[in-house]
């Protein structure tokens, strides 16, 4: 992986990212005050996802090849590193036996639900799992795992999960669903799931992921179950608009501005919120906003 390529994906703006958070005082409605480790290392994830078309009965490829899911900013998709993964970067930092990342497994649930922190297991497996060797590159670590044109027929595969430990019987270190694809033999599938490492600088706005350590920094947040069709939304949060400590989830999934939403004033002036950006959102789906404050 080039050094460009790993720089866009670390500024990649749809990292993956979500809050641990340790509940102080509720203060109305679904907004409530709380720390946050704010300032620490975090994991994140990145999924691409591809065909290789190859030559009728064969495995060679054709040179063709369709791109199906590329987390960045031009395409979000639902991945997360779940909240288990602590312990496993703990067994991978102490060294313990079958801790490294080995292998993605692929499911097929007909609705597959977004993914969760307290997920541990695909929603519904279809046993087909591929193994790979991780390679590393400073702080990211890449994993590819090749489904070959003969392999895996037949199925619509609609979530993945990354793993480690043994082929079959790891540990979960994230998920990812968001796709359909119905795997024939005119194509080979390629997983690429990249793993980045870093730290949020202490000044910046609050740090999300997978902490491994932190300060404290006092947090409010607010959840809202969208009606469908929104252009804007109103957060009973008073935060200060341009400052860059709030922060928006929605679908499980962290959103970035000015892409898909700027922060402004709602209902007429009265109000602060977001106004989306060339989006609606679905109905039921649900926004998480984090709001730091100092």
């Amino acid at each position: 992986m080039s050094d460009k390529a790993r720089r866009r994906l670390a500024a990649g703006l749809f990292a993956r990212l979500f809050p641990r958070t340790r509940p102080v005082e509720v203060l109305e409605g679904n907004r409530r005050r709380h720390t946050e480790a704010d300032q620490a290392p975090f994991a994140t994830g990145f999924v691409r996802i591809e065909k290789v078309f190859v030559k009728p009965g064969t495995e060679e490829p054709t040179g063709e090849r369709e791109v199906i899911v590329q987390e960045e900013a031009e395409l979000p998709g639902p991945n997360l590193v779940v909240t288990q993964a602590r312990n496993l970067m703990a067994a991978m930092a102490a060294g313990v036996a079958n801790s490294p990342l080995n292998y993605i497994e692929l499911g097929d649930p007909a609705v597959p639900t977004a993914p969760q922190l307290s997920d541990t297991n695909l929603q519904q497996t279809t046993g087909q799992r591929k193994g790979f060797v991780p390679t590393q590159s400073q702080n990211t670590v890449q994993c590819v795992a090749t489904w070959a044109a003969g392999d895996g027929n037949g199925f619509t595969y609609t979530e993945a999960g990354l793993f480690t430990g043994p082929l079959g019987s790891g540990t979960m270190f994230a998920r990812k669903s968001g796709f359909s694809i119905a795997k024939t033999n005119s194509f080979q599938l390629v997983f690429t799931w990249i793993i980045i490492f870093d730290v949020q600088d202490a000044q910046s706005s609050g740090c999300s992921g997978v902490s491994l350590i932190g300060s404290s920094g006092q947090v409010e947040d607010y959840i809202y179950t969208s009606v469908g069709g929104e252009t804007e939304v109103t957060v009973p949060i008073d935060f200060v608009i341009g400052a860059k400590r709030l922060m928006v989830y929605y679908n499980g999934q962290r959103l970035i501005p000015p892409d898909q939403y700027n922060e402004s004033t709602t209902g007429g002036g009265t109000a602060k919120g977001i106004t989306l950006n060339g989006w609606s959102p679905i109905a039921g789906r649900k926004f998480y906003f984090y709001h730091l404050r100092w």
